[in-house]
């Protein structure tokens, strides 16, 4: 392939005033933690090295001091020049994450030196006109959690309310407009983690996916309503996962889209906005089903 892969030929496409141009990341490919979380145990362990020796070709040393030393680019120990950066390239956003596994390292015991620095990286980002964008499920959890089930457990849902709320009350309040509450939930967390055996827990089961979405629903009912409580102007939403999908049969198509859409529909009464993640287009040509990223 020749030129550059990212070029992007728009003609005359432009965008609107209002539109805001931003970045994004989540704790967990950010910074390097001393509370564990489901996340931070599994990229750490013998399996995950092995499995990326494999993939990747890297040198074994090379992986290991990029997971198991858990090496990270530091958000929060940098907040303020990395803000300064944006705002120089002119960022309108950053998209965050609050990490439950050190908000929350027991249950009901919050870390308020931890809520904090996340109330003044909030502060620092205002400051610069940069618009916070809040994610509160980015798929780690504290380690205590994953122990009693994870969003397996019925009783999940309201151990995130009650996160979702101290965390409210302590360090964000009226201040963030827009909140994510769930990254990608039904189309990638869920089945990758409990259908797909991906990601950990590491299970093979559609009856416990299923479970889990619903757990997820709820979970995401409750946030919607504590952040609203505190903040009635807010918006409040989740980032979904959807694949462009062209299938020239109108039937598989319809499936498609129904497969992508169906979490929306559950908790369409507590969405103010939907954030769309699109990695790739899947669909047929020729009769010949193909899929690009």
């Amino acid at each position: 392939m020749k030129g550059n892969i990212c070029k992007v030929y728009t003609g005359n496409l432009s965008f609107p005033p209002r539109f805001i141009f931003g970045c994004g990341g989540a704790p967990e490919q950010e910074e390097t933690r001393t509370h564990p979380s489901q996340w931070s145990e599994w990229t750490s362990s013998q399996q995950r090295i092995d499995g990326l020796v494999a993939s990747t070709g890297f040198p074994r040393d090379d992986v290991i001091k990029l997971y198991a030393q858990k090496l990270s680019v530091g958000f929060e120990k940098h907040f303020k020049t990395d803000l300064d950066l944006l705002h120089k390239k002119r960022f309108g956003a950053r998209r965050f994450g609050v990490d439950w596994a050190v908000a929350e390292p027991k249950p009901g015991d919050f870390n308020h030196r931890y809520l904090a620095r996340l109330g003044e990286m909030i502060d620092e980002m205002l400051l610069r006109g940069i618009e916070p964008i809040l994610t509160w499920f980015h798929w780690g959890m504290p380690l205590w959690l994953a122990l009693e089930g994870g969003w397996e457990n019925p009783k999940t849902p309201e151990y995130f309310r009650r996160f979702v709320r101290a965390v409210m009350l302590d360090s964000v309040g009226p201040r963030v407009r827009y909140h994510t509450v769930l990254n990608e939930p039904a189309v990638v967390y869920a089945p990758f983690s409990y259908e797909y055996g991906l990601h950990p827990p590491h299970k093979r089961d559609p009856k416990l996916c299923t479970r889990v979405l619903e757990h997820l629903a709820q979970g995401h009912q409750l946030a919607y309503r504590e952040i609203k409580k505190i903040d009635p102007e807010a918006m409040v939403g989740i980032a979904h996962s959807a694949t462009w999908t062209v299938f020239s049969d109108p039937k598989r198509q319809a499936a498609e889209e129904e497969t992508y859409y169906r979490f929306i529909d559950r908790i369409m009464p507590h969405l103010d906005f939907i954030g769309l993640n699109n990695y790739m287009v899947h669909g047929d040509r020729d009769g010949v089903e193909c899929q690009a990223w």
